[in-house]
């Protein structure tokens, strides 16, 4: 008796000459309509193929006879399919269609959350939001472990962007630490030690609001209603501080960020706790406000927070991603999973490194309030969107 694993992942026992073995056929792993779209010709089979292909997709497997639920993290498919043995008599056929999405090509779809991350990032209109409306839009399971995965890591690739964008000025700031390049400085006071006070400003706020963060990151409401709220505040704070233009240019807004002041980076780092605990508000709308209102002009509140946001997002993304890989959900990811997240990875990077250069030059020359306006469209017509839900 021979046991063969055909395409689907089906595992048939087959008798010699004498033909098909009695007993029923047995599924042994994962069996879903996308990884088979073939009926099986064994009544015994055929039964079993159907009850689970009743079953909402990726919410059930068969295996010894029976619909149970999965491991949740695993993805449609887990493994390449295999052939049948030689003397194994029938093969299903695989449709070529994603493994990780059911309607959506899987390259695609890695290209469009990519384009999407790189793009809002750092915009003052929420990725956090972006990406997850876009993943609903897009029909992506958000809590399947592979996605949440995907999200965190092609965040490590807009991140990336920042340090080599700024690295001449980080470089300058750490060869002036502790005096400045005016020598007027201190081990607090300088740039660097401002840029760390604020980053543990928001952790030592955030951390133990832990639970109120996770319950609200999935939730469409909140984050329509951040992005609305989100968008006034900008628009009023840019009418009544835009007019401030200290750092016009790009030398002029270094200096002025190398002239803040403690209770200024206290400041912003507290209101950028606003952005985890309400998602859809935006870590740099917040600290662009916020450092709008301490006094700072747009390019130097700009500028402070994509410093900011180096430490901020590297800890948090993470931390996240230590969180998944060490929960018990365990996330087994194939090679085709980690060619999409590597391409996820590299457009959010390329994309984002655009976007930053870009939003320099305009904020030098206009203000935020086109953003304010897309904030308020967008956010409505999330609300309106999950009301309706």
């Amino acid at each position: 008796m021979t046991d063969g694993w055909g395409p689907g992942f089906l595992k048939y026992r087959d008798g010699g000459a004498g033909g098909k073995v009695a007993r029923a056929r047995t599924a042994m792993a994962l069996i879903t309509p996308i990884c088979v779209n073939v009926e099986p010709s064994n009544a015994a089979a055929r039964g079993l193929y159907r009850r689970c292909r009743a079953q909402p997709l990726n919410d059930h497997w068969m295996t010894r006879g029976l619909c149970r639920s999965p491991p949740p993290l695993d993805p449609i498919c887990l493994d390449p399919i295999r052939p049948l043995a030689a003397n194994s008599r029938r093969s299903l056929q695989a449709p070529a269609l994603s493994r990780y999405h059911a309607g959506l090509n899987d390259y695609l779809l890695s290209t469009i959350l990519g384009v999407i991350e790189g793009l809002t990032e750092f915009l003052p209109v929420s990725s956090t939001a972006h990406l997850r409306i876009a993943e609903a839009l897009l029909g992506i399971d958000l809590g399947n472990g592979y996605w949440k995965m995907f999200s965190i890591v092609i965040q490590f690739g807009a991140i990336l962007c920042l340090p080599i964008y700024f690295w001449n000025r980080i470089m300058r700031f750490l060869a002036t630490y502790p005096a400045g390049s005016k020598g007027d400085r201190t081990a607090i006071t300088h740039p660097i030690a401002l840029t760390l006070i604020a980053f543990v400003a928001t952790s030592a706020t955030t951390l133990p609001l832990t639970k109120l963060i996770g319950r609200n990151l999935e939730s469409l409401i909140v984050m329509g209603l951040a992005l609305i709220i989100g968008g006034i505040v900008m628009w009023v704070v840019d009418s009544i501080y835009g007019a401030h233009k200290g750092g016009t240019y790009e030398a002029a807004a270094a200096e002025e960020v190398e002239k803040m002041t403690l209770p200024q980076a206290i400041w912003i780092g507290l209101a950028q706790t606003l952005a985890p605990v309400f998602p859809g508000t935006s870590r740099s709308m917040a600290t662009i406000a916020a450092g709008q209102v301490s006094g700072l002009s747009r390019t130097a509140a700009l500028e402070f927070s994509f410093l900011l946001s180096i430490p901020t997002m590297a800890a948090a993304t993470g931390y996240d991603l230590l969180k998944t890989v060490r929960g018990p959900e365990h996330v087994h990811i194939d090679s085709h999973g980690w060619s999409l997240i590597a391409i996820g990875f590299a457009i959010s990077f390329l994309v984002a490194y655009v976007v930053v250069a870009w939003f320099m030059q305009w904020v030098r020359n206009r203000g935020f309030t086109p953003f304010a306006i897309y904030r308020l469209a967008a956010g409505a017509a999330v609300l309106i969107w999950a009301l309706r839900k």
